[in-house]
């Protein structure tokens, strides 16, 4: 039976390394630490995680509630809050995302434990697969979408899609016929692709795994035709679980 994976999205190193460590001593399988929305978003793409463990105070504009309404628009995955805040403004707004549990730190081990496997126990209660956009339903259908660069609106296939980076707020999406420039977030461009098929290899890049040609584990780098796409460190481990998925 394989590993249930549990994604972390945690902005204090002392307790995301504490998390790290209990969640493998229990027998679970970390499926990566990210400290912001954006780096959550791409790992929990790239790994297909069976459980959140999610803060709420983050790095970057997104908190963990916004994050994990995020995340769970492309995958069913259950979650669990573990936080100091105890507002209940924001208990009453981390409520509406219907998390399994609600861990106010300091947490000890049982308290975690039981609460991981009380949401995994409840997990099969949640949809086969996940929420679908009307974008993506479009996308299903006609395998295409229309991106807005300056004064024109561009044709995209999803399937010639190469890989997209992001740079400051624009995002390029590079085709086998050229490229375009848009300015959009990632997570909007994320929105208007298929759930499966795409995985972050770095803060900056995106890749359509089906191009895929080879991956420099020595310079870390994939390569998708005469392109090289750089490999972090954050999205490595979640990039090689779906390279064992595919083939």
């Amino acid at each position: 039976m394989p590993s249930i994976k549990i994604l972390i999205t945690e902005d204090e190193l002392l307790y995301a390394n504490q998390l790290e460590i209990l969640v493998e001593e229990m027998g679970y399988q970390c499926a990566g630490v990210a400290d912001n929305a954006h780096d959550a978003l791409g790992l929990a793409i790239a790994t297909e995680p069976d459980l959140l463990l999610m803060d709420i105070h983050l790095k970057g504009p997104k908190d963990g509630i916004e994050t994990a309404a995020l995340i769970r628009k492309h995958l069913p995955v259950p979650l669990i809050f573990i936080t100091s805040i105890t507002s209940d403004e924001v208990f009453e707004r981390a409520k509406k995302t219907g998390p399994a549990a609600f861990i106010q730190k300091p947490f000890d081990a049982k308290q975690l434990q039981r609460s991981i496997e009380l949401a995994i126990g409840r997990s099969a209660g949640l949809p086969a697969t996940p929420p679908v956009s009307s974008w993506q339903k479009d996308l299903l259908h006609n395998g295409h979408f229309y991106l807005k660069s300056k004064n024109r609106l561009e044709k995209v296939s999803a399937a010639d899609i190469l890989f997209i980076e992001i740079k400051n707020r624009d995002c390029t999406l590079t085709t086998k016929t050229g490229a375009i420039t848009v300015r959009m977030s990632l997570a909007d461009i994320m929105d208007k692709l298929p759930v499966r098929g795409f995985l972050q290899t770095h803060r900056s890049f995106v890749i359509n795994e089906t191009h895929i040609s080879a991956v420099d584990l020595s310079m870390n780098k994939v390569e998708i035709g005469k392109h090289k796409v750089p490999i972090s460190k954050t999205f490595r481990n979640g990039l090689l679980q779906r390279l064992n998925m595919i083939q």
